[in-house]
């Protein structure tokens, strides 16, 4: 997985915990915003996989990283 797809899967995750590690309804645990983002994480790319966006996903990320060096005049780009 790209690492711009990764971070925008963790930026996910990471809001649907916000809730239970603030303490909003109960003490907060230190632990469940890991917890839950992982879980979320995990979900989401298995859901990707199967459906077949990780792979378009990674590839538009592609596409647009180039165009947008390419377009700000690197004549070489190489995106692992």
């Amino acid at each position: 997985m790209c690492k711009i797809c990764r971070r925008s899967f963790i930026r996910g995750a990471a809001a649907l915990g916000a809730a239970g590690a603030t303490g909003l309804f109960s003490s907060p645990d230190p632990n469940l915003e890991s917890e839950v983002r992982e879980e979320a994480e995990r979900q989401l790319q298995q859901s990707a996989l199967v459906d077949g966006i990780l792979k378009s996903a990674d590839q538009n990320a592609r596409n647009t990283v180039t165009g947008m060096l390419t377009g700000l005049g690197f004549t070489q780009v190489a995106l692992q």
